[in-house]
């Protein structure tokens, strides 16, 4: 038997086994990295994908709550209080309007008449919730609907509003000059109070998001 078939027979040594090991490791060690990678980018998309449907469900819902704002008290089932046809209170984490045209979650044949739609943003947690009162003057508490979350990753609402002969100004409340009309059971008319019907032609609601940035939505009135 000559040399050259013993060396064709001999197979592989230590050192070419461990070398091929070595670059079959290194091959398994890519595909799996690559396989990761698409693994968590699939799930970054998902996530996007969610938060983004969330975030245009969210806003579609507030336009519709701005454009069907009518100017219309909301009375507290207290019938000691009562709010502006729209209203931005408690350090701008409490968003309200006067809605009408509106079905509720609890009686689709609820349209035609009017609501009170409340947008609260908790501070703490980042969330973003929506309620509605089926009436704008409720006999009680318990007839509100439950609050339902809306956004995560709400750092705070801004409003600006849009008045005759005096432009924009921070807030929904009705400036010094612009005439505001209240109505409740002692007195009817023009007056300087902050409690109004009286809309703006306009008003500009800002998200401030986590993950989006600034969200203005405008709103014409008229």
């Amino acid at each position: 038997m000559s040399n050259c078939e013993l060396k064709s027979d001999r197979g592989l040594s230590l050192i070419e086994l461990v070398v091929a090991m070595a670059v079959f490791s290194m091959v398994a060690i890519m595909g799996l990295q690559s396989l990761t990678g698409m693994l968590r980018s699939r799930d970054h998309l998902v996530a996007v994908d969610e938060a983004t449907h969330d975030l245009g469900y969210s806003i579609s819902l507030l336009r519709h709550d701005l454009s069907s704002i009518v100017p219309m008290l909301f009375y507290h089932p207290d019938r000691r209080s009562q709010e502006s046809s729209i209203s931005l209170r408690d350090n701008n984490t409490h968003l309200s309007f006067s809605v009408g045209g509106q079905p509720t979650r609890s009686d689709e044949s609820s349209i035609g008449t009017f609501h009170r739609s409340e947008w609260k943003l908790e501070l703490e947690t980042g969330t973003l919730t929506r309620g509605v009162w089926p009436t704008l003057i409720p006999a009680e508490d318990d007839v509100r609907e439950p609050d339902v979350l809306m956004l995560k990753g709400i750092d705070a609402i801004e409003a600006r509003s849009f008045w005759p002969d005096i432009g924009w100004v921070e807030g929904l409340g009705a400036p010094n000059g612009a005439n505001q009309f209240v109505v409740d059971e002692d007195q009817s008319g023009l007056v300087s109070g902050t409690t109004s019907v009286k809309l703006p032609l306009a008003v500009e609601i800002t998200l401030l998001t986590r993950d989006f940035g600034a969200i203005p939505i405008i709103q014409s009135l008229r």
